[in-house]
């Protein structure tokens, strides 16, 4: 089970050290869903594997090695 920083103990215990000034603004919460929706690394991924042909790694190996054996 994940730790929840914002509600642990340790933290607690570094707030009054780091002396953060907590302010809480009116905050536009629809940037951070569409923001949140642009980072969505799920998302990025799977556009990328539509654009490009995937590999196989003996198939990037010997795309790697072909320059190598011009050297010989």
């Amino acid at each position: 089970m994940p730790v929840d920083w914002k509600t642990s103990h340790t933290r607690s215990l570094h707030l009054p050290t780091l002396n953060l000034q907590v302010e809480v603004n009116n905050l536009d919460v629809s940037d951070d869903e569409e923001l949140r929706d642009q980072m969505d690394m799920h998302t990025i991924i799977i556009s990328c594997v539509n654009e490009e042909p995937l590999f196989t790694a003996e198939q990037v190996q010997c795309i790697h090695s072909r320059p190598l054996r011009l050297f010989k």
